[in-house]
């Protein structure tokens, strides 16, 4: 089956002025909505644009990443540790283990400062920080089982503890999350591998 956009050629889309064709040239795609153009912003806005300077600087004194940015920063830093963990990938298992530590550590500050009494980050129900760090719940608690360690402490991390928790028991997680030990087991693999 084809592209469903067609390519018509320049001379279809009038220009500003009203005349017939395009300074661009060459072809261009129709979109399928009534073969309107979509408007798209010549230059794009740099992610910093309209925050205040003192949010920045705020920012760029800390070494932990905004709240605002959590969601981005949690799929750097966890994949590569867990991964390490494994043997999928190779470098130094304390430092993994230091670099999930540390991440568990933001998650439990960042907890502490929105969350304000709420459930999950997202406020009474799930969202998008939940999803973003809870998808990495599963593998956590294998590498946990693993290793002997506790990356989830009650005593230091009441607040994390809790969500996990709470994450884990969800009727919608408990369906998709893959079990501990099929974790384990699929883990082994890459043990035999290197």
């Amino acid at each position: 089956m084809g592209s469903p956009f067609l390519f018509l050629s320049s001379s279809f889309f009038p220009t500003k002025r009203g005349e017939e064709g395009s300074a661009a040239g060459g072809p261009r795609p129709a979109t399928p909505h009534g073969r309107r153009p979509v408007a798209v912003p010549a230059v794009p806005r740099p992610a910093t644009a309209g925050r205040n300077e003192r949010e920045k600087k705020a920012e760029q004194g800390s070494a932990s990443p905004s709240i605002r940015r959590l969601p981005g920063y949690i799929p750097k830093k966890l994949p590569s540790a867990v991964r390490i963990l494994i043997g999928a990938l190779e470098g130094s298992k304390e430092q993994a283990i230091e670099q999930i530590f540390t991440t568990v550590q933001l998650l439990e500050d960042a907890f502490t400062k929105c969350c304000k009494g709420k459930k999950f980050f997202g406020g009474e129900t799930i969202g998008y920080i939940d999803i973003a760090f809870g998808s990495w719940l599963g593998w956590l608690k294998a590498v946990e089982k693993m290793f002997g360690i506790k990356f989830f402490d009650g005593e230091k991390l009441p607040l994390l503890f809790g969500w996990a928790e709470r994450f884990w028991s969800n009727d919608a997680v408990v369906v998709i999350m893959p079990q501990v030990d099929m974790l384990i087991e699929y883990s082994k693999a890459f043990e035999k591998k290197n």
